[in-house]
């Protein structure tokens, strides 16, 4: 189950001489990652109860976007252990199946690799998976198709 925020706190309230505060908030996840946010000027009308809800989910959304851009960088190399600590691995699948429009025939190649070694991103279904492994395989025999052309033409004497 990915992590969440466990504790919200404003560590630091200092007024400000026009009645605006500088608040620093604090965050700690369910796996122990502390998230402190730096200092920022709110108005005179802050309110804690309604304000660390919607930067906790903030700082939540960052760190599973920041975990799902590790994931995808993990597989376009071909290589190491995806981590599930904020996002699913459906959330990382999905977000590879986007990543593969403009992906390098190069990273769909080191994809290609990774996914046919890996049980760890699993499409949510039969069809889904499918249609992943297709792509992938797509691409990939394009690629050799690509390379076979160069060879050829390289062995004709013309550079390329």
């Amino acid at each position: 189950m990915p992590a969440t925020i466990t504790t919200s706190n404003v560590i630091s309230q200092n007024p400000q001489k026009d009645g605006r505060f500088i608040v620093i908030e604090q965050f700690v996840d369910s796996i122990g990652v502390t998230y402190t946010q730096p200092p920022r000027l709110v108005p005179s009308t802050f309110n804690a109860a309604t304000d660390l809800p919607i930067t906790a989910a903030n700082v939540l959304a960052q760190a599973v976007a920041n975990e799902i851009a590790t994931n995808l960088a993990l597989v376009f190399n071909g290589a190491g252990t995806l981590t599930f600590n904020y996002c699913t691995s459906v959330q990382t699948l999905a977000a590879l199946q986007a990543a593969l429009a403009t992906a390098t025939i190069q990273q769909i190649a080191n994809a290609a690799t990774f996914l046919a070694g890996s049980t760890q991103l699993v499409a949510p279904n039969a069809t889904a998976q499918a249609a992943l492994r297709n792509a992938v395989s797509g691409v990939a025999t394009a690629q050799t198709t690509l390379n076979t052309q160069v060879a050829t033409v390289s062995g004709a004497g013309v550079v390329v």
